[in-house]
């Protein structure tokens, strides 16, 4: 593994703005349906998909 990732896939906003504030963008190759800034961001990465519950995982019943 190489440290620092030189491919990063940002799931949150938080980690997209956090990376361009640092200059770092170039690092990212992907990021969250939900990542709107900064305002480039949409026009310069590709959107890889948002948090999404698996199929296979269903709400439990509050017990009786």
């Amino acid at each position: 593994m190489m440290f620092p990732p030189e491919r990063i896939v940002c799931l949150t906003e938080e980690t997209v703005e956090t990376l361009y504030l640092l200059g770092e963008e170039r690092r990212i190759v992907g990021v969250s349906g939900y990542a709107v800034r900064p305002a480039r961001v949409r026009r310069e990465k590709p959107r890889v998909s948002a948090f999404m519950p698996s199929p296979t995982c269903r709400p439990t019943s509050p017990p009786s």
